[in-house]
């Protein structure tokens, strides 16, 4: 391997380098902790890294660096294995005649001699690792061709951030563990605010933009609206049933591939689709329309009233709602308008005995798992006319419902 240009640093008691590597030279010499020699006799307390999730690697990392000219990935955490590698400061090379202030700068910036005793491997990056090992070569870890994206030339040449750290076993678990363990996945919510590649997570967004513009209306980060707060809706719900609605009405119940954008002509189709129905169903379904009549702060108090009266107000209902539409259309029974004008013949009241054990468990708290919400979705499917088993229906209504003697599905809007 030939010398690493690096920079000397220090965090706690852990010195380490800082350098760049091709992408081309970090599959060359940076190898997976399994690939390296001895691995498989380590015990479960000598490892340190997961198993590799190759589908990940294949199906989302990989693509994104093949495809993507805005690629960009973090620094690796990399362990030199092996014998201490031999830093080689610039002031050693360029002598002491240097000024003070250029002297103490080249103590710490200098060259990395790594000797063939040494093994470069990922502390934290393996799958960043793999995935350029595939963007790179076209093959997967079978050394089967991949064949669901081109190989990207450019990556080789694409500089590569890498934190390199001597090796030391009990060290290297602990940073291992301690960067996994911060590293926190971001909440769903941030995910649909800053996704540029999910073409419903865009539209969730505009859609929320041009048809909820106003602040308190929409709670961005959350599924879920308190009893104090006076909010609409949430930008999940609108994203996931939008999602269910694309896929059903606009993809013939296929799903949706949200990792890169589809072409502008989808988009727009897309975008139509959707912005036509949350338009529709804001100014037409009446409980939506009641809640939306005053739009300002000071009418919190009347839309949460309104959410306690009417379920259909409560996020996980409004999502159930557009999913039902969405298979009322999918099964060639009519389009929005049609859908709306059959909800709105429907009691939405809590006061409807219905409702009890459709939105609503044994002890009163609204549905919130996934089970119950495709329930509630299949019922209010089949109340506006969409194509709907009666009799599976009927079966499930009764193991939610204590005493289902007698229990007939009711009749439709």
């Amino acid at each position: 391997m030939q010398p690493i240009v690096v920079k000397r640093a220090k965090f706690g008691n852990t010195t380490y380098y800082l350098a760049t590597m091709k992408a081309m030279d970090v599959v060359n010499y940076v190898r997976i902790p399994r690939d390296v020699d001895g691995w498989e006799n380590l015990t479960p307390e000598e490892r340190y890294q997961r198993e590799i999730n190759y589908k990940r690697v294949k199906d989302h990392i990989a693509p994104y660096l093949a495809k993507n000219d805005d690629r960009f990935f973090g620094a690796f955490i990399v362990s030199i294995m092996g014998p201490p590698a031999d830093f080689e400061s610039l002031d050693q090379v360029l002598g002491k005649d240097l000024p003070k202030m250029y002297r103490n700068l080249f103590e710490e910036i200098g060259v990395l001699h790594c000797s063939k005793g040494q093994v470069l491997t990922p502390l934290d990056g393996q799958h960043r690792l793999c995935a350029l090992e595939f963007a790179i070569l076209g093959k997967d870890e079978k050394k089967q061709d991949i064949n669901t994206f081109a190989v990207n030339p450019a990556v080789r040449q694409d500089d590569v951030a890498l934190i390199l750290i001597q090796h030391d076993r009990v060290k290297a678990r602990k940073i291992f563990n301690k960067v996994n363990q911060y590293a926190k996945p971001a909440a769903k919510g941030d995910n649909l605010i800053t996704d540029d590649d999910n073409v419903a997570a865009l539209i969730a967004r505009e859609l929320v933009k041009n048809l909820l513009p106003e602040p308190h209306l929409v709670l961005l980060t959350t599924n879920t609206i308190s009893r104090s707060q006076g909010a609409f809706t949430t930008l999940p719900t609108v994203y996931e049933s939008t999602l269910t609605f694309l896929e059903s009405v606009c993809n013939n119940g296929a799903k949706l591939n949200l990792l890169e954008l589809p072409d502008q002509t989808k988009v727009d189709l897309y975008w139509g689709e959707s912005s036509s129905l949350w338009q529709q169903m804001l100014s037409n379904f009446g409980p939506w329309a009641d809640a939306l009549a005053d739009r300002s702060p000071n009418a919190t108090k009347q839309r949460s009233d309104l959410r306690e009266d009417y379920p259909c107000l409560k996020p996980v209902i409004q999502r159930a709602i557009i999913e039902a539409v969405a298979e009322f259309i999918h099964d060639g029974k009519g389009n929005v308008a049609k859908a709306i004008s059959h909800l709105n013949r429907i009691d939405w009241s809590t006061k409807n005995s219905i409702w009890q054990h459709v939105f609503f468990g044994q002890r009163g708290t609204i549905i919130s798992g996934p089970t119950d919400r495709n329930f509630a979705t299949k019922f209010i499917a089949y109340l506006i006319g969409a194509e709907v088993d009666e009799n599976k229906l009927l079966a499930e209504w009764k193991e939610r419902v204590p005493d289902p003697k007698g229990l007939k599905l009711p009749q439709r809007a």
